[in-house]
């Protein structure tokens, strides 16, 4: 990647950097109101109860990581056996 950043003059990493950004913006724009939507619920489920908040909160992001794991492994699995 060194050789190919020195012989592009650096334009390979400003492409990068630009695709990261936008990823990063658009993944934003897509995720922030669900996401805040979904923590005002639970505040307001767990309202005067920090413990469960707490906990409620740490369950449904070991539950999405999980997911998350478990959905990347599929299609891992699902690609090799394709070829």
């Amino acid at each position: 990647m060194k050789r190919c950043c020195v012989a592009c003059g650096g334009r390979y990493q400003q492409l990068l950097s630009d695709c990261h950004q936008c990823y990063f913006q658009q993944r934003l724009t897509l995720l922030s109101a669900s996401v805040s939507s979904a923590i005002n619920d639970l505040v307001s489920r767990h309202s005067r109860d920090h413990c469960a908040l707490v906990s409620a909160l740490v369950c449904s992001r070991v539950i999405a990581t999980c997911s998350s794991v478990i959905v990347g492994r599929v299609i891992v699995m699902s690609s090799f056996m394709e070829h």
